[in-house]
């Protein structure tokens, strides 16, 4: 079975995690400190606090900014919204299709946080007002250091699906220092980092050193790994240029080709996957519309036809595999697999 993912974990990062697990401190220690410093040179970003997981970057953040309400797409990892109502804010869908980026409502909200999603790796047009990016499929995205010049921060994954993994963890960017303090106090129960009085409402968010050990090994192997994303991405992109039966999702040059989706045009979505599954591809969907899950459906009263544009994508996307230690051979497999499935043969 060819998996649409697989983490690439290397001896290096093997020894860095052993490293850890062998010294004195498996939390708090020195690792997460050098990871920060070593995601802001390789960001372009004045501050970087690591979390425990990107759901946890996004509430920080969203609590950070102040605002009492978020405005994004119901197309995104469920983890955009429901880090905003787990944290007590409310959370409002605007209908966009995803390819063209949030925010083609431009109806004007006042006292929200709008927050763009950086779906599959590609960059979105960034609203006028504050906010915060959920860049967690975007890490690396060589915009992302310019946007924070115009936005609180952005939230950033390190799970294994993505260009670099630590099992679970986040990070949070941010130009702003009392952005970044505020983020720092609320992942340690609210203490402030010097006296470690607590000075607000906070949780345990941290980052274990295990983790950070990891992430920080593999953030060495970060533009090596788009590199070769982008690369199998232009394989895949040429190879099914004449199936069609599907629509590719493109890829601009300013992207870190997380996933690589089309949209099934010409043969049913379930009926494609089940055929690429028979010929041992495995595929996923990213994402379902978020309101149509049962419980948006239950707590906000949503259904079908809510948000059409953001439903017909969800209704036809599929994610092939794609992972940086794919090859080219991978490719060709999963392309034949492609072509069979679309045609019925």
């Amino acid at each position: 079975m060819l998996n649409y993912t697989r983490h690439n974990v290397t001896q290096a990062d093997i020894n860095a995690v052993v490293d850890v697990l062998i010294s004195d401190r498996l939390t708090q220690g020195p690792t997460v400190p050098r990871l920060e410093d070593a995601l802001c040179k390789a960001i372009g970003c004045n501050y970087a606090v690591a979390v425990s997981s990107g759901t946890a970057a996004l509430a920080l953040a969203y609590l950070a900014s102040g605002c009492h309400t978020i405005v994004t797409s119901p197309i995104s990892c469920m983890a955009t919204p429901n880090a905003a109502l787990m944290v007590g804010l409310q959370v409002e869908f605007v209908d966009t299709d995803p390819r063209h980026g949030l925010m083609e409502d431009q109806r004007q909200f006042s006292h929200v946080l709008q927050v763009p999603i950086w779906l599959a790796g590609k960059s979105t047009t960034i609203p006028e007002s504050a906010c915060v990016i959920d860049a967690c499929q975007a890490l690396g995205h060589p915009v992302l250091g310019d946007a924070l010049k115009w936005v609180d921060g952005a939230a950033i994954s390190f799970h294994p699906t993505k260009v670099i993994a630590a099992g679970e963890g986040g990070a949070v960017f941010t130009n702003n220092p009392d952005f970044a303090m505020r983020v720092r106090e609320m992942r340690d129960y609210g203490r402030d980092v010097e006296t470690r009085r607590m000075v607000r409402l906070g949780m345990n968010d941290r980052m274990d050193e295990m983790s950070a050990a990891l992430a920080l090994s593999q953030l060495s192997r970060l533009q090596d790994n788009i590199a070769r994303r982008s690369a199998l991405v232009d394989l895949y992109d040429d190879q099914l240029k004449h199936v069609e039966e599907i629509q590719r999702i493109p890829h601009s040059g300013l992207s870190t080709c997380y996933l690589y989706q089309v949209h099934c045009v010409g043969v049913d979505r379930d009926i494609f996957r089940q055929r690429l599954l028979e010929r041992g591809i495995e595929t996923q969907i990213h994402h379902p519309p978020i309101h149509l899950e049962p419980y948006y459906r239950q707590r906000f009263g949503y259904s079908d036809g809510d948000f059409p544009n953001a439903e017909a994508f969800g209704a036809t996307v599929v994610t092939l595999p794609l992972f940086s230690t794919m090859t080219k051979e991978q490719v060709g497999q999963v392309v034949e697999a492609v072509k069979g499935a679309a045609h019925g043969n």
